[in-house]
């Protein structure tokens, strides 16, 4: 299908959803409990999308999960991870792509971050005491300072 007609098809209302355009990927860096988890957030032209991330320390848990902005510079999203642990979480942003959110969880609480570099990201982030987030080449965890 020629570009110039899916972007047509793209901007009549009701067809944007079922296309599914993701616009924007982000890197998604969060903590739930004490377990740093890394992945994606994809962002949709109304300001809505999806966010995968994976423990860096049990690759075999998942968690996925939805987010919309419900205001200019404020939105919710929802995690639910493979061992049934569900977060919901509020966020603000910090800017048109990038922004920090917590909330709690049966494991305890949880903060995330889109759309920021580790280095950046680590700021909003819970660490717990005598950690810090460190990024080599095999990808970013937590470790012992």
């Amino acid at each position: 299908m020629p570009r110039r007609l899916l972007l047509l098809l793209a901007l009549l209302p009701g067809t944007a959803p079922a296309l599914d355009f993701f616009l924007i990927r982000e890197p998604v860096y969060a903590l739930v409990g004490t377990e740093l988890f890394t992945g994606e957030g994809r962002a949709r032209v109304d300001r809505s999308g999806v966010l995968a991330v994976r423990s860096t320390l049990d690759p075999m848990l998942h968690c996925v999960g939805r987010f919309a902005f419900t205001s200019r510079s404020a939105g919710e999203a929802e995690l639910h991870c493979s061992d049934g642990v569900a977060a919901r979480l509020a966020f603000e942003s910090l800017g048109l792509t990038s922004g920090h959110g917590r909330g709690t969880t049966p494991r305890g609480p949880a903060s995330f971050t889109f759309g920021l570099s580790p280095e950046k990201a680590a700021p909003w982030l819970d660490i717990p005491p005598g950690k810090r987030m460190v990024k080599s080449a095999t990808g970013v965890r937590l470790e012992d300072f």
